[in-house]
């Protein structure tokens, strides 16, 4: 009964944020950019041309950037060259924005407390930051 109150409740409160995503999917989004989960269309499809298609292990497929910055389930949103994500450090939860070119840090926010986890996942945030007009909209583990 628990779980089915968490699933409905997840539902009422994502389905505005996804009719509000799709809205303003297409709106900026240009050359790579990925502005929100699952890209421009919300579909997780590309419209980019020759994109790489070789991922044996003779590839060219090369690491470009690491950057370790803590637990979540947050994916990443990219636009204008800002690759934005959340995390858990097990002091804080953070919004973050990293360079696309060279994964250096360009800004960190701390949003919340951080989030222990619960029966269904670890710790740190469950959303990826939605980033539109030039802002980042994002939603904590908590929910604020």
């Amino acid at each position: 009964m628990l779980r089915t109150r968490i699933c409905l409740l997840a539902l009422l409160c994502t389905a505005p944020l996804a009719a509000m995503a799709q809205s303003v999917a297409g709106a900026g989004a240009s050359g790579f950019d990925w502005p929100q989960f699952r890209g421009p269309d919300s579909d997780g499809r590309s419209n980019e041309v020759g994109l790489f298609t070789d991922w044996t292990a003779d590839g060219f497929v090369v690491e470009r950037w690491r950057a370790p910055l803590g637990k979540g389930f947050s994916s990443v949103s990219i636009v204008e060259g800002y690759a934005v994500t959340m995390f858990d450090d097990a002091e804080a939860e953070y919004l973050a924005a990293l360079d696309t070119a060279t994964g250096a840090e360009r800004w960190r926010l701390r949003v919340d407390d951080s989030y222990p986890g619960d029966d269904l996942g670890g710790p740190g945030p469950r959303s990826t930051p939605l980033i539109h007009a030039g802002r980042v909209f994002a939603l904590t583990a908590e929910g604020n």
